[in-house]
């Protein structure tokens, strides 16, 4: 197969392929590479200021408190920082970078008001009313509200809500007739999916800041079954699914928001998943059809090449990596640790009368912790006083290295924030994950004090490149000094 994403291309467009040993073109297929070429080549020329941005970020599993959330990522304060970073770099954010009480936090928490259902059943146009009810109770004190919603303006830096209430007959202008026929084929005005208000219309809403239109990717699936268009190919994506992709390229004098790229919040989100071509798009695959010719930058962790690879073949993603955050060792804790002192003591203890009073302690506690379900017990409670010794010694040698497996475990500690400095403490826990602790405090001091200076004359040096470069200076004088050995 061919993978070119490998090789760092973006916009991977199937032009088309061997026949006999003559390149055949499809036509079509140029026209798409085209028409995204052109649409990197339009926003190079549009000033930065000018340029129209949206950020979609996602809220799966649906009507969980999960807006705003995705893979090893701080959504909100990620957010909060490329706003900051876009005005910075000349971009119009509105008020938002410059709101010393404006937050991602606030952001997230409007966004996920327009995704409730009794706000969508009113519509858009209630949407800000919605949002504003609710910054009320906040500044009453209502606990169930978000409470950076009581800030001045609520914390949003002056960003509004920005929507639209599209009929059916609407949608099939702007995604033509031939693909809204399928839409309406498989989506009966019973069955019309999520995102449907009160009249029947789809309702497409979000957060406009300046330029940028801050909105939650539509949701997969229907409620109950959000997976469902991962498993049925002859699914379109649902009504609202295609309203909300439509209208955010629509050219602002037709009415849309007037797009030129989109950025996709972390890792991971729908639209390469959508019903068409597994290698490659063709004009009948729905990815194809709602990205158009938008450039799309994929905001994606770094720790999952295989599904960015179909982010780029199927998405059009271009992928700007973030790291993992860092690991830390997973420990134990309170009856998991009491667990691993009793069985210590067990094998310090030399009388029989002392081992036979542990005996009940530490079944008791493994029954506990849930240990018996991981760790086979070969009796039963009413045996343990007549137990072979050897029996039970072999079980708690299970046990002891079920507790060392568990205490070594390595796990993600926190999240990744996209523009935030990495901490000491940070690159700390780094170094220990990468070394298995074999590092001494005083070298990982050392190293980080190394890697600040380096910080200081190369601000184009990266994290990952200089943890290669100790790692490999760290390697080659533990040969060296195995040699000299």
């Amino acid at each position: 197969y061919s993978l070119p994403e490998l090789d760092g291309a973006i916009d991977t467009v199937v032009l088309g392929g061997l026949v006999g040993d003559k390149i055949a073109l499809v036509p079509e297929r140029v026209r798409k590479l085209c028409s995204r070429l052109k649409g990197w080549i339009d926003i190079r020329k549009t000033p930065p200021s000018e340029r129209k941005v949206s950020i979609m970020i996602y809220g799966f599993p649906p009507n969980v408190g999960a807006v705003g959330t995705a893979a090893l990522l701080d959504v909100p304060n990620s957010l909060e920082n490329i706003l900051k970073r876009l005005h910075r770099e000349g971009y119009d954010v509105g008020d938002f970078a410059t709101n010393q009480d404006a937050c991602g936090e606030s952001l997230v928490a409007a966004l996920t008001i327009q995704c409730e259902n009794s706000v969508i059943a009113a519509g858009a146009d209630r949407m800000q009313c919605a949002i504003e009810q609710r910054m009320e109770r906040a500044r009453n004190g209502d606990k169930t509200v978000p409470e950076t919603l009581a800030r001045p303006g609520g914390g949003l830096g002056r960003a509004t809500v920005r929507g639209v209430d599209m009929s059916f007959d609407e949608l099939e202008k702007i995604l033509g007739k031939f693909m809204t026929k399928k839409v309406r084929r498989a989506w009966s005005e019973k069955e019309r999916g999520p995102g449907i208000n009160a009249k029947g219309e789809m309702v497409v809403s979000g957060l406009q800041v300046g330029n940028v239109w801050i909105t939650v990717q539509p949701l997969l699936g229907v409620e109950g079954d959000p997976m469902r268009l991962l498993f049925e190919r002859d699914l379109t994506p649902h009504p609202q699914y295609c309203a909300a992709y439509e209208w955010m390229r629509l050219p602002q004098e037709r009415g849309g928001v007037g797009t030129q790229a989109v950025i996709h919040l972390g890792m991971h989100g729908t639209v390469e998943w959508l019903p068409g071509q597994p290698l490659g798009n063709d004009r009948q695959s729905w990815s194809d059809e709602l990205l158009g010719g938008l450039p799309n930058i994929y905001i994606y962790a770094a720790n999952n090449p295989s599904e960015s690879i179909l982010a780029k073949r199927r998405g059009y993603g271009t992928i700007v990596s973030y790291n993992v955050p860092p690991y830390g060792r997973a420990g134990l804790y309170l009856e998991l640790a009491n667990l691993k002192d009793l069985v210590n003591e067990y094998r310090t203890v030399e009388s029989a009368n002392g081992r036979s009073d542990l005996k009940e302690a530490i079944f008791a506690t493994c029954e506990k912790c849930g240990i018996n379900s991981d760790v086979a017990v070969p009796f039963n409670l009413s045996e343990l006083s007549t137990i072979s010794i050897d029996v039970f010694d072999e079980w708690i040698a299970n046990i002891s290295n079920y507790l060392v497996e568990l205490e070594e475990r390595l796990f993600s500690s926190g999240l990744h924030t996209i523009g935030r400095e990495t901490s000491d403490e940070e690159l700390s826990s780094y170094l220990n994950a990468y070394f298995s602790n074999k590092l001494s405090e005083e070298e990982i001091k050392n190293a980080i004090t190394a890697w600040h200076q380096k910080e200081k004359t190369n601000h184009s040096h990266s994290f990952l490149s200089w943890i290669q470069d100790f790692a490999h200076n760290f390697m080659g004088d533990v040969i060296n000094s195995k040699l000299d050995a």
